[in-house]
């Protein structure tokens, strides 16, 4: 854990290193109410956003170097895959559920893990303002994680369709993937 945070103290600003934290308390909150590993989710949740302060042409050149995905009207979703891969190649991660939180906090994939759906749910928490839907959406998610997943990848889509900026086509296979396969209701 100690290269862990030298490398997070070094490479984030205060208010993202202070994001993280919360994440990680949130993760492991929901992660215990759920019967996951805490230290699991705590870890995916502190490392999240490991590759959050990193300048665009630096994540572009990760892009460019490992050779995923195109962000090109997306830029800022990069972050979550940079992410991923500086958690297995420079803080020597190897639990793929973990590194796959990392990579898809921001938009979903098909089939999630229990891990998964707790760093997405938790990182949208943590941007919450009012300590009130704060509590509302911690309780839910401790009580029904899916239902509250499905809620916040719904309120994530509204937010970017009212905006009016591109909708990442990941999020919408995420949001097709649950819809059809029915894992959106209190059963999943």
């Amino acid at each position: 854990m100690k290269k862990i945070l030298i490398y997070l103290f070094s490479n984030l600003t205060y208010t993202r290193l202070l994001h993280s934290i919360q994440v990680a308390n949130f993760a492991e909150i929901i992660a215990y109410n759920n019967n996951v590993d805490t230290s699991k989710a705590y870890l995916a949740g502190i490392l999240h956003d490991c590759a959050k302060c990193m300048s665009n042409s630096q994540l572009i050149n990760f892009q460019k170097t490992y050779k995923f995905k195109k962000f090109n009207k997306c830029t800022n979703l990069l972050h979550s895959f940079v992410g991923s891969i500086i958690a297995k190649d420079k803080l020597e991660i190897q639990d793929q559920d973990v590194l796959n939180s990392i990579k898809y906090h921001t938009q979903g994939r098909k089939n999630m893990s229990v891990c998964e759906k707790i760093i997405f749910v938790s990182d949208y928490i943590a941007h919450k303002q009012n300590k009130g839907e704060i509590i509302k959406l911690l309780t839910s998610a401790t009580h029904n994680l899916n239902i509250t997943f499905f809620n916040v990848l719904m309120n994530k889509i509204q937010y970017i369709l009212k905006k009016h900026i591109y909708l990442f086509p990941q999020i919408v296979d995420t949001w097709n993937w649950y819809i059809e396969n029915n894992k959106y209701n209190k059963n999943c």
